[in-house]
């Protein structure tokens, strides 16, 4: 009767790479950084097309004005104001417009997850925010100024979105930064894991073949 000459499983020399995929409902650190980098992009399209429209108001502010309404409502903003009505939207426009670059600008490195970052674009959301809310205060005591309050609350509720997902993004930015400094394996799949399974040995050499021993001749019988 011979014995088995195969011990105990051996364990292998290299770790498998479906270790490093992440966890079941846990999502990917840069996740809540795209999310608000691209909210970033999309309202500021939206701001660079309403910069546009009010621009392009004040171009048409003479065409405009013929209507004895709105010609009574240009004056009254004109007497407001101390300056005329077309400049006062060209400027508005130009000004806008100019936010909504500096937002696209910041959406498209935000989505980076990089904290400097991150926190610049809290402080923009923060003072857009502000403006917003103070226009909204002040429109209300504005005769006929409740429509542009609403807008104003509208932007406010957008913005103050976009505020909380940066401060999501900023807390994960410390996981972002680990990630980059060498454990980015961690929340790779299998497809994405190098030939060095993340360790940078190179890909494992084949083992040899075991060849079991050969076993003892019977004894002859004498």
């Amino acid at each position: 009767m011979t014995h088995s000459p195969t011990g105990p499983p051996t364990p292998p020399m290299y770790p498998s790479p479906y270790f490093y995929a992440p966890p079941w409902g846990m999502t990917h650190p840069l996740a809540p950084a795209r999310r608000a980098g691209v909210f970033m992009i999309v309202l500021g399209v939206l701001l660079l097309l309403l910069g546009g429209c009010v621009g392009a108001m004040g171009v048409l502010i003479p065409q405009i004005a013929q209507t004895p309404e709105i010609s009574q409502a240009i004056s009254r903003l004109e007497e407001q104001m101390n300056l005329s009505a077309s400049i006062v939207f060209l400027t508005t426009g130009a000004l806008i417009v100019v936010a909504a670059f500096v937002q696209m600008t910041l959406g498209v490195l935000v989505r980076g997850g990089g904290l400097g970052v991150v926190v610049t674009g809290i402080v923009f959301t923060s003072l857009l925010l502000l403006y917003l809310l103070v226009n909204a205060v002040a429109a209300v005591f504005v005769p006929g100024g409740l429509v542009g309050a609403f807008m104003c609350l509208i932007g406010a509720g957008l913005f103050g979105l976009q505020l909380a997902w940066l401060i999501q993004a900023a807390r994960n930015a410390g996981q972002v930064a680990a990630m980059r400094q060498g454990y980015g394996s961690l929340w790779m799949g299998p497809s994405h894991v190098s030939a060095g399974y993340g360790y940078g040995y190179g890909v494992p050499p084949v083992p040899p073949p075991v060849v079991p021993p050969n076993p003892a001749a019977p004894e002859q019988p004498k």
